[in-house]
């Protein structure tokens, strides 16, 4: 019968009655080696015996403070809530991706997109061919079309997010110094070619 009703007691009640026994152990052992620290004064020096005992004293009221520390973090998590939030309610929490969507690569430069319709925790990528492929970030992120990465809810403003679709512009295209130094690697190659002509 005491164990079924240990079994039903919640985990905090658990928690807090072993507390209470580890501490009521600790003052057992507190006294016993009071008890025994005062009859053999003569072999073990009364300084001791109180460092002895500070050191303890420290060492349960660290322990105290971790155990309580560890029950009220346990309680910020409740019902897969984050922090107070609520998934589907202040952040999206598919476990798909939906059917139906609006969004369309068509006309679109390659890249990849946030979808604005499901608050951003769904994106496309575009190919070059027009062709779409829609992924899930997990939850508690969304896509963060500023550095095209899944991201925390919280660090991403979703209905800025098509204002920075143009982002994708810079996916596929050669950069300015690499169109110069193409072009002096073609010249040098011209020269050289010519430079082989001359000796034959």
């Amino acid at each position: 019968m005491a164990a079924a009703t240990t079994a039903n007691k919640s985990p905090q009640l658990q928690l807090q009655q072993r507390q209470e026994q580890q501490q009521q152990v600790s003052r057992q052992q507190h006294l016993h080696l009071a008890a025994s620290s005062s009859s053999s004064r003569s072999s073990f020096p009364s300084a001791a015996a109180a460092a002895t005992r500070n050191i303890f004293a420290s060492c349960m009221s660290i322990a105290f403070v971790v155990v309580f520390a560890a029950v009220l973090l346990a309680g910020n998590c409740v019902n897969g809530q984050i922090d107070g939030y609520i998934a589907g309610e202040d952040y999206p929490a598919y476990d798909v991706v939906p059917k139906g969507l609006a969004f369309n690569c068509q006309g679109r430069q390659p890249g990849y997109y946030a979808d604005t319709e499901t608050r951003c925790q769904v994106w496309h990528w575009c190919l070059h061919s027009g062709h779409q492929y829609s992924f899930l970030c997990p939850n508690g992120t969304v896509f963060n079309q500023a550095v095209r990465v899944c991201d925390w809810w919280s660090n991403v403003n979703c209905e800025s997010s098509e204002q920075l679709y143009q982002n994708n512009d810079e996916l596929y295209r050669i950069p300015e110094r690499n169109q110069q130094q193409q072009q002096q690697d073609e010249q040098h190659q011209q020269q050289q070619q010519q430079e082989q002509q001359q000796y034959r």
